[in-house]
C-alpha cells in the first residue's frame, strides 16, 4: 500500500533547440502514480530529429514505467532505445516520504544553499551496460532545485541558480538559458520546487 507523502514538487520547465533547428533532442518529463512522483530532464546525443526520437521514447518509457523503482524507470529508458540514439537522464523521486535522486551521464544538478548536490554516475542510457546508483535526498519545504541538460553551461548556470534562487521559478528557468544556454546545443531546464502536500 503507498503512502501518502507531506511533500509535492512544483516545476517550471523550458526547452529550446539548437540555433536553426526546430526539432529539440532534450525533454522533460514528470510522470505520477499513486504516492509516486517523478521529475526528469533526458538530454540525446546530439541533435535534430534523430535524437528528437531518442528524447521523445525515453520520455515515454518514464512515462509508461510511472510508480516503479528509480532503477526499473532508468531500465526502462535503456530498453526503449533499441535501434535509437543514446540519452543521457536526470530524475528527482518522491516516493511516500522518501525522496532520491539518480542521473546517469551530465544533465546536471543544482541543489539548494547549504545542500550536498548528488552526483550523477558516468555512462549512456541506450546501447551498452551503464552504472546506476541512486542517492537519498532530504527534501524540505521551501527548498528549490534544478535540472539542465549539458545545453547550460554549469559554472555560469550554477551562479545564476543561487543569485536568483528567490526569483520566480518561471523567471528562473527564462535566465538559466537566455544567459548561460549554448546556442549551438539543445537545451532543456527544470525548476523544481519543494511544497508541502494539500
Amino acid at each position: 500500500m503507498s503512502v501518502a507523502s507531506r511533500l509535492t514538487l512544483s516545476t517550471a520547465t523550458r526547452l529550446r533547440p539548437f540555433e536553426g533547428l526546430t526539432a529539440c533532442g532534450d525533454a522533460v518529463v514528470e510522470a505520477r502514480a499513486q504516492g509516486w512522483h517523478l521529475v526528469a530532464v533526458i538530454d540525446a546525443l546530439g541533435h535534430g530529429p534523430d535524437a528528437a526520437l531518442s528524447a521523445h521514447a525515453a520520455r515515454k518509457a518514464v512515462e509508461e514505467a510511472a510508480g516503479q523503482p528509480l532503477a526499473s524507470v532508468f531500465a526502462a529508458v535503456h530498453r526503449s532505445l533499441d535501434k535509437l540514439r543514446g540519452v543521457v537522464m536526470s530524475a528527482l523521486l518522491v516516493e511516500g516520504d522518501q525522496a532520491s535522486f539518480a542521473g546517469v551521464g551530465n544533465v546536471e544538478v543544482f541543489a539548494p544553499e547549504g545542500v550536498s548536490r548528488p552526483v550523477t554516475m558516468a555512462g549512456t542510457l541506450g546501447g551498452g551496460p551503464y552504472r546506476f546508483r541512486s542517492f537519498a535526498l532530504a527534501l524540505e519545504v521551501g527548498q528549490r532545485w534544478a535540472l539542465a541538460s549539458d545545453g547550460i553551461k554549469a559554472r555560469e548556470g550554477s551562479a545564476l541558480f543561487q543569485k536568483h534562487r528567490q526569483a520566480p521559478a518561471r523567471e528562473l528557468v527564462d535566465l538559466l538559458i537566455d544567459h548561460a544556454g549554448r546556442p549551438h546545443d539543445d537545451v532543456a531546464v527544470m525548476v523544481i520546487d519543494v511544497e508541502a502536500a494539500s
